[in-house]
C-alpha cells in the first residue's frame, strides 16, 4: 500500500513538474483557458499538457497562445468523438 502512494505521489509530481514548463511557454489567454479546463476537465487537462510537452520537446512549437490551445483541445474532443461506439 505504500509502495502504490509513493507511485502515486512520483507520477503527480512529475506530472506537475511537466506542467510548470508548459505553462512557462503558455499566453496570459491560454494560461487562463488551461485554468478553466483544469477544473472542469481535469482528464482532459492532462492530455493537454502532456500533448505540448511533447511537441516542445521535439522542438514544433515554442509558444502556446490560445488560439494553439484552442486547436490542441478540438484534437482531443475530436479522438474522443472517434472512440465513442453508437448502439
Amino acid at each position: 500500500m505504500e509502495n502504490q502512494n509513493s507511485g502515486e505521489e512520483q507520477i503527480m509530481q512529475q506530472f506537475i513538474a511537466m506542467e510548470n514548463v508548459v505553462k512557462q511557454n503558455m499566453t496570459k489567454e491560454a494560461l487562463s483557458r488551461y485554468g478553466n479546463i483544469r477544473v472542469a476537465h481535469t482528464d482532459m487537462a492532462i492530455q493537454v499538457v502532456s500533448m505540448i510537452a511533447q511537441a516542445l520537446q521535439a522542438g514544433h512549437i515554442k509558444e502556446i497562445d490560445d488560439n494553439t490551445l484552442r486547436g490542441i483541445l478540438l484534437e482531443i474532443q475530436k479522438s474522443k468523438k472517434k472512440l465513442r461506439f453508437r448502439s
